[in-house]
Order: C-alpha cells, then structure tokens, then sequence
C-alpha cells in the first residue's frame, strides 16, 4: 500500500529498491553510459558503476526519469546489465517523455553478482544532464 506517497510492501524483509543515480551529465548524443549508485562512467569497470548483489533474488519493475526529453523523432535506451551481459530488463524514452518503465520483465540473481544501468543517448537526441532510476529487488535466498 501507499501513506503520503511512501510506498510500503506487504514484507519489506524480502523487497527492496536499488537505486542509479546520475547527475555528473552531460551524456552527450551518440554516446554510452554506465550508471550506479551515485555516478556515471564510460567504462563499466569503475567500481562505482555497480550494484553487488549480496543474496540471491529477483529483480523487475525497472523505473527511469530523465533531466531532458530526447526531442521529436528521438529516443534513450536503458538496459540493465548483470555481471557486463544484457538483461530483459530494459527501457526507452522516446520524443517529449522523461521517464518510462519496464513493468513486465524480470532477472535471476546470485549471490554476488553485479549490476549496472546502460544508458544510449541515440545520435541526434538531447543530452542527458541527469538521470534517476530503481529496479525492485525481491531476495528469494534464505535468511
């Protein structure tokens, strides 16, 4: 349920969020960018573009909001990355928007795996200057 726009889950134990934040912009147009916990990068290499994961669990509900539109005939594209490969959990903005979701897909994690957000401004597209996102993640390994 929801109170004063906080939202609660039935079993907050086994659900949280984990969040990407990026602020450093710009992300210029044509241009690839790794996001974590508090900053960006172009190499997915950099420890502060992951997420380890510490139990295993399910991740979906993919959220992100963008500082900028793409513009007309435009498009971004987010996708989340487990361990450098390519999730189902992706996500465009396109147009005049500043956020979309991914709302149907979902990933298996293990215990220390890593995650990061890829961010595409396509060619043309208006630079990002920051970005938020979250994903849910649901534990399913024992305590």
């Amino acid at each position: 349920g929801a109170d004063n726009g906080v939202v609660t889950y039935m079993n907050p134990r086994y659900r949280s969020r984990i969040s990407f934040t990026d602020a450093a912009g710009p992300i210029a147009a044509g241009a690839y960018q790794y996001t974590g916990q508090w900053a960006g990068d172009t190499n997915e290499g950099v420890y502060y573009t992951r997420h380890v994961i510490p139990s295993a669990g399910v991740l979906r509900r993919l959220h992100v909001q963008t500082s900028q539109a793409p513009g007309a005939g435009q498009l971004y594209t987010f996708q989340l990355k487990v361990n450098g490969a390519t999730s189902s959990l992706t996500t465009t903005i396109a147009n005049t928007s500043q956020a979309n979701a991914d709302t149907t897909n979902s990933v298996v994690v293990a215990a220390s795996d890593y995650i990061t957000l890829l961010t595409h401004v396509h060619t043309g597209a208006t630079g990002i200057n920051a970005l938020v996102a979250a994903v849910e993640y649901e534990i399913t390994e024992p305590f």
